[in-house]
């Protein structure tokens, strides 16, 4: 045996195995998260902690940032946020950056119309980060205590406000987020960002335990006005590419906890093109390496399906390669099962799980892809990050 193919079966031995360990602690962090999700609502069926009583729910803001008219999916995803059960203020706020997307085209109704407590916020100042060009005009008509800025294409539980209550109660606490996912996906596209996503919101818990969070997750993030205030607003991350990161960076820089909140809101995806979907995740990878490079480098550990082809192809696909490299693969379909059923809320969702090693496979492109520049597209408009997260525009 030649000393370069030793090396590879001891590179890739080490590599599988750190990989199945790395599944077998996301299976755990998931079942404490469902404990969680399960404690969570026990309290607030209960009326424990004083939040079901009006007296003593905070006020809530919503701000709902929109780049274009809603459709069909859009509409019924900002009813879930407008329609929570929560007994205090929960103001809406429909943020568009021009008359004509409020209006809608094809002799659709005004925005206006969707709510009698959602409000429409039009215009946005300068911004890179269009999101947030938006939504500053709205924060100016903010009443609640309480600022939440979510995606338009998140569905939320009635019980949505009531957990992020919840979290936001202790005093140490600055800013409460939440995980996502997706459970339709009507393409092969949107399969694969299903599966993405999934793997992306156990990663966090994963990041909980070993470091803790001192990001948030864009799908939801919910602070304190005073907490915003302190951190400068959101004019200090108009022209951050991830404001996600940005707010969770600076609420835990204040000494405050980032704390994950005991619901998941469902991502609705649409018919997602591959094409579609592989810009998006490109964006999402320089990001990641802009934001959290530790994070970014040791993504690289926890691939499987890398280790397991070094091993075989290095041994010759011995027996011991393949029994190594099967046990992963039974784990990596067995923890996407799991997690997927887990944070989707269904047993139907996890039936894709078998989809998992292509979906690693495509990652691990888009992972080499990252080194290959630092432009994203966003909007149909291109642009390139500086090493502070920032953005400026590409010709």
């Amino acid at each position: 045996m030649s000393i370069l193919a030793l090396t590879g079966q001891i590179i890739g031995g080490l590599g599988v195995l750190a990989s199945c360990a790395y599944l077998i602690m996301n299976c755990g962090v998931v079942y404490v998260f469902k404990r969680e999700q399960e404690q969570a609502r026990n309290l607030i069926e209960a009326d424990c902690g004083g939040i079901q009583s009006a007296g003593e729910c905070p006020p809530v803001t919503q701000i709902k940032p929109l780049r274009t008219y809603p459709n069909s999916d859009e509409w019924q995803a900002l009813q879930s946020f407008a329609a929570q059960d929560y007994p205090s203020l929960n103001q809406v706020i429909l943020a568009v950056d021009s008359e004509e997307a409020a209006s809608g085209g094809d002799g659709a109704s005004n925005l206006r119309t969707l709510a009698p407590n959602a409000e429409v916020s039009i215009g946005s100042v300068e911004a890179m980060n269009k999101k947030i060009g938006v939504c500053l005009p709205a924060l100016e008509r903010a009443q609640g205590g309480i600022i939440a800025i979510s995606d338009a294409d998140m569905v939320a539980s009635p019980r949505l406000l009531r957990c992020l209550s919840l979290a936001l109660q202790d005093k140490n606490t600055g800013l409460a987020t939440c995980l996502y996912t997706v459970k339709h996906m009507p393409t092969f596209g949107a399969l694969c960002e299903g599966l993405s996503v999934n793997d992306f919101g156990v990663s966090v818990l994963v990041a909980r335990l070993v470091e803790g969070i001192n990001f948030a997750l864009g799908a939801v993030m919910a602070l304190n006005r005073s907490t915003l205030k302190a951190i400068g607003g959101l004019e200090a991350i108009k022209d951050h590419l991830a404001d996600d990161y940005q707010l969770g960076l600076r609420t835990s820089q204040l000494g405050k906890k980032v704390v994950l909140a005991a619901e998941v809101v469902e991502d609705v995806v649409g018919p997602l093109t591959f094409k579609e979907y592989f810009i998006h995740q490109l964006r999402w990878m320089r990001t990641y390496k802009a934001s959290r490079p530790g994070g970014f480098f040791a993504f690289i550990i926890t691939q499987g399906l890398l280790w397991s082809s070094l091993l075989l192809l290095s041994s010759g696909a011995e027996s011991w390669c393949l029994l190594l490299a099967s046990l992963w693969l039974l784990l990596r379909w067995g923890e996407t099962f799991y997690s997927w059923n887990v944070l989707a809320g269904s047993n139907k969702v996890g039936r894709y799980a078998f989809l998992a090693p292509i979906k690693d496979f495509f990652y691990l492109v888009l992972w080499f892809g990252a080194f290959l520049g630092d432009n994203v597209e966003w909007g149909g408009v291109r642009y390139s990050i500086d090493k502070e997260g920032k953005m400026r525009q590409s010709c």
